[in-house]
């Protein structure tokens, strides 16, 4: 018959073992997530060159312009720098003649 002492201590190996591969595991699905995170941003980036301007001088001659919606604010009723941003580069871009429409 085995003591209650050998059988508490293979019950800590036991259990040491199972949350040493949960860590294992853990850190695994960490790294692959962490990747495919990595792998997504590279993605979207590559897809991007050539499409996103920093200035209006940048930008093209085109017959139409699309301002992309945004709330004028935020939740909390604040001004949304986003709104303000866009609808002056829409500005910016329309009073030149930049684009021939603006919708």
């Amino acid at each position: 018959m085995r003591s209650a002492k050998s059988v508490g201590q293979k019950g800590n190996r036991t259990s040491r073992a199972k949350l040493v591969r949960l860590v294992w595991a853990g850190a695994a699905l960490a790294v692959v997530a962490i990747g495919t995170m990595i792998w997504a941003d590279q993605v979207c980036r590559s897809a991007a060159v050539g499409r996103i301007f920093r200035s209006v001088d940048q930008i093209p001659q085109n017959d139409v312009g699309l301002v992309l919606g945004t709330g004028k604010t935020t939740a909390r009723g604040n001004p949304n720098l986003h709104f303000k941003q866009r609808i002056e580069a829409a500005a910016t871009l329309y009073h030149p003649a930049k684009s021939g429409t603006c919708s």
